[in-house]
């Protein structure tokens, strides 16, 4: 599987995990194709994502730069394998589709 790994860093102290999915589901609103992506772990100041497509780390970044979350920072790895085993994490990432929230 070919994917992008988002390192999201620097998050806001107050900013919860079900924001962040909320940042992911709104790429969805955006007609691009985010169908797939795994959360794999969410640390007090960072969160992990990863996409097989680039488009849904630019859309992110994008979110990065607004209001919400201004101030964060991204970095983006390619991987060509999948991410299971890239993150140290105790159970398997739940796959989330978008668009059905």
């Amino acid at each position: 599987m070919t994917c992008y790994i988002l390192r999201i860093t620097d998050l806001p102290e107050a900013f919860t995990y079900q924001e962040l999915e909320a940042i992911i589901a709104m790429s969805g609103s955006w007609n691009l194709d985010c169908s797939d992506m795994y959360i794999d772990q969410r640390r007090s100041d960072a969160a992990f994502v990863f996409c097989p497509k680039k488009v849904v780390a630019e859309c992110i970044l994008h979110v990065c730069t607004g209001e919400k979350v201004r101030g964060c920072a991204i970095k983006i790895e390619y991987c060509d394998n999948p991410p299971y085993y890239l993150v140290p994490h105790t159970h398997r990432p739940e796959k989330i589709k978008l668009g059905l929230w």
